[in-house]
């Protein structure tokens, strides 16, 4: 297997990775540059992928935060394109509000589900559900022959379900020859991580103490949202608008079985 990372190892988010053998190309992510106070985010063409004649047999997304996902449009429709089930539909909700045109094109993606192996040429790639700000994220180990790849695309140990991660590592991947990873947190070494839960009782503190609060997060971040609602104070109403009602409709019409096996699965 060979490694082209198209961009991603010199800034957070614009995420492109490309993993290739002689028989199958593949890419994992096709982020948006994040825009920052020097300059306007990038535009990036790729070869087989965005243009020219289609030399690329598929595109998985780890999760539909923008600078993972925010140039999905830009890729071929002949080339097949992976999302996880629940991000989809998240997907295609957000989309409707701020993108109507690209509607068509999320619906025609294909979807996977946690530890679902997919077959594509020499290539296989299996997805690992992970905790995240984005709900259902995944990381992805890659193998060709004997050689095996974990992408982890963004992941957190400081989330409700980030303590599992390192036992679903050990369980279900092992040893690997290349771990690509995500830097967010590489360089605040001096910054202590507050988890989800110490944030929630923060949230529950302040919501007891004040009448009125109002929550400004992003409208995807389940676990913050959930965290807010039950640290509310019994007896006082918790609202949101309908585009937020949809989202979290979305999340709890679904059973998360995923989570459930990789959890509690027996050897």
């Amino acid at each position: 297997m060979n490694i082209r990372i198209h961009r991603g190892t010199h800034q957070i988010g614009g995420c492109i990775t490309e993993i290739y053998t002689e028989k199958t190309r593949i890419i994992i992510d096709m982020g948006a540059e994040l825009p920052d106070e020097n300059c306007l985010p990038k535009d990036i063409e790729i070869d087989g992928v965005t243009k020219g004649v289609k030399r690329c047999d598929a595109v998985f997304f780890t999760h539909y935060h923008g600078d993972h996902l925010g140039l999905f449009s830009k890729i071929m429709p002949c080339i097949p394109i992976y999302i996880g089930e629940t991000a989809k539909k998240i997907l295609i909700k957000l989309v409707e509000r701020i993108d109507k045109e690209n509607v068509p094109t999320i619906n025609s993606f294909d979807t996977y589900h946690a530890l679902q192996q997919i077959e594509l040429g020499d290539i296989r790639v299996t997805p690992y559900l992970i905790d995240h700000s984005a709900y259902d994220a995944y990381m992805f180990l890659i193998e060709a022959g004997v050689k095996r790849i974990l992408h982890t695309g963004d992941f957190r140990l400081h989330g409700f379900r980030g303590n599992k991660t390192i036992d679903m590592l050990k369980k279900y991947v092992g040893e690997v020859d290349v771990l690509i990873t995500e830097g967010t947190a590489l360089s605040r070494e001096d910054t202590k991580t507050v988890s989800e839960r110490e944030l929630q009782g923060k949230i529950k503190a302040l919501m007891q103490d004040k009448k009125y609060v109002f929550v400004l997060c992003s409208s995807t971040n389940i676990d913050r949202i959930a965290s807010c609602y039950h640290a509310n104070p019994k007896g006082r109403y918790f609202l949101c608008d309908q585009y937020q009602k949809e989202v979290l409709d979305i999340v709890s019409s679904t059973v998360d079985t995923n989570l459930h096996y990789i959890l509690s699965k027996k050897s």
